[in-house]
């Protein structure tokens, strides 16, 4: 996972509580990332709160392309949270709509065997979970 730019966000469009992969949301998260916030989005698959989902990743070094992100997933989408590393701080963070942001590590860490954890990122043959 590249982690040499400011922020490092990982959201979906996976509805946790409901349980169930809405497609034609995810397909407008990756239209929307690609030509409204103009990033670069790359897939994965997330395992959030036990459940797998189409994920995705996107770095960025700008504050305000972050919040864009950020407040559109969370208020748009109503995800239940968004991963957002602040790479250079050390400082893994989830965001939430209805809840103040929850610092829950510094650092992700990669391996290769599928970790006992119920959040994680499978992301090119590797398995990233956050390092507390």
């Amino acid at each position: 996972m590249l982690l040499n730019t400011k922020y490092t966000l990982i959201l979906s469009a996976f509805k946790g509580a409901s349980n169930e992969v809405d497609y034609i949301a995810n397909a407008k998260l990756a239209h929307w990332l690609q030509h409204v916030a103009h990033v670069n989005v790359t897939q994965c698959v997330g395992v959030y709160k036990g459940g797998a989902e189409l994920s995705y990743v996107v770095h960025t070094n700008s504050a305000q392309t972050r919040r864009l992100i950020t407040d559109y997933a969370l208020h748009e989408l109503e995800q239940d949270s968004i991963l957002v590393s602040h790479n250079r701080l050390r400082d893994i963070v989830l965001y939430y709509a209805k809840k103040e942001a929850q610092h829950i590590g510094t650092a992700f860490r990669a391996n290769r065997k599928q970790p006992k954890a119920n959040d994680y990122t499978y992301l090119d043959g590797m398995y990233y979970t956050v390092e507390y």
